[in-house]
């Protein structure tokens, strides 16, 4: 998935969804692995991060903590700075990259993934 996409999905968010930290752990790397539960007519799913063995999906979007990781995966070693502003009965987030890369969200998390997504799209 192209990361631009996912940013501007992000940041049309309304909050943190599992279906977005799907997507933006399949661009960091994390492999999904579909299987059968044995007696049963229900499916399961890994998520793997290759060189680890613990399955485990992180809350990108919900996450200050994961989208950290994210960030350090796509962009490792790059520096950004988050701020918010209450508005109203909600709170904006803003997130900015060394390179000019910005993003707002609903959540830190979310805006720190989004900006993220655009950096990375600027230097590919």
């Amino acid at each position: 998935m192209q990361p631009l996409k996912i940013a501007f999905e992000l940041e049309e968010a309304e909050a943190p969804s599992r279906r977005l930290d799907a997507q933006i752990a399949t661009f960091a790397g994390w492999k999904r692995k579909v299987y059968r539960l044995e007696g049963h007519d229900r499916i399961g799913v890994l998520w793997l991060l290759p060189g680890e063995t613990e399955s485990r999906l992180p809350e990108f979007t919900k996450s200050v903590d994961a989208a950290f990781e994210f960030v350090s995966i796509i962009l490792p070693g790059q520096s950004f700075g988050v701020a918010w502003l209450p508005k109203h009965e909600k709170t904006e987030y803003h997130a900015v990259f060394e390179n000019g890369d910005k993003a707002v969200g609903c959540t830190a998390a979310i805006a720190i993934c989004a900006a993220a997504l655009k950096a990375r799209a600027a230097i590919s």
